[in-house]
């Protein structure tokens, strides 16, 4: 009779055994080879269970991705390791970690100046203050940045976004769907700035976001847009025109509770 699953490996049975461990000791860590520390790392991120002592652990020289997903075990101290420890980190999430403040993410920001993706959904207390300018502060982690998402950040409002817009000259990516505070000011700087790179743009349910946010677009000012999400903000069918008209490679827009967009307007 043929099996219809594959038995697990030795390996994978470890690794399930360890991330439901609450009491991994540093020492006992430093034993373990880094690829099999990174893979517990991500096993215990699936498993809600990851501690400081693993992740303190993984914070290498090397690292240059870091996936973490509601992890809110991990103490601000341990998160504050990540920008002293991790120079060539490329990728960050920190999504729906509550714990994250900003002083962890200016940390981040100062420390990590190879930075490409920044994902902090979620992250509820994290303000304006994050990505403001301080005296004898250089955020350099804003300088490469190519994806920022800021999704469900209420905190958040145009002038840290312009802030960001001044140091992030490669951004393609942003992401500030249901932060209560953007504006449609706000929205049509994103697009003056960085309209020639931008490829995706979600601003949805982002309430102060309405037609007047589209009506500098103009033919092939957005020219490498792909992505736009407008759903739940009070636009009409001439929004829709105008970014049509400026996006040719457009291939998907999210409408979803646009209650002024009629069919023409699809």
């Amino acid at each position: 009779m043929t099996a219809l699953y594959a038995p697990s490996s030795l390996l994978d049975i470890c690794l399930a055994k360890l991330s439901r461990c609450i009491r991994l000791h540093y020492r006992q860590l430093s034993r373990l080879p880094e690829k099999l520390t990174d893979a517990l790392l991500y096993k215990m991120v699936s498993h809600n269970t990851l501690n400081d002592n693993v992740l303190a652990r993984s914070l290498t020289l090397d690292r240059e991705e870091l996936l973490l997903y509601t992890c809110t075990n991990i103490r601000r101290a341990v998160l504050l390791m990540i920008g002293r420890n991790c120079p060539r980190l490329k990728v960050l999430v920190l999504q729906n970690c509550k714990q994250v403040v900003n002083k962890v993410v200016r940390s981040i920001l100062q420390g990590c100046g190879e930075l490409r993706v920044l994902r902090l959904d979620g992250c509820k207390n994290v303000t304006d203050g994050a990505f403001l300018p301080r005296p004898f502060e250089m955020s350099l982690g804003l300088l490469s940045l190519e994806v920022l998402s800021l999704s469900r950040c209420p905190q958040i409002t145009d002038e840290s976004i312009l802030c960001i817009l001044k140091a992030c000259s490669r951004l393609r990516s942003i992401d500030l769907s249901y932060c209560r505070h953007i504006t449609d000011s706000l929205v049509g700087e994103v697009l003056t700035c960085i309209g020639g790179n931008l490829q995706t743009l979600d601003v949805s349910f982002c309430a102060g976001v309405t037609d007047e946010a589209f009506m500098a677009l103009t033919g092939g000012s957005t020219p490498s847009l792909v992505e736009v999400g407008v759903g739940g903000c009070r636009i009409s069918d001439e929004a829709v025109y105008r970014i049509a008209a400026a996006s040719p490679l457009l291939e998907s827009i999210d409408l979803r509770w646009c209650n002024h967009v009629t069919d023409d307007g699809v």
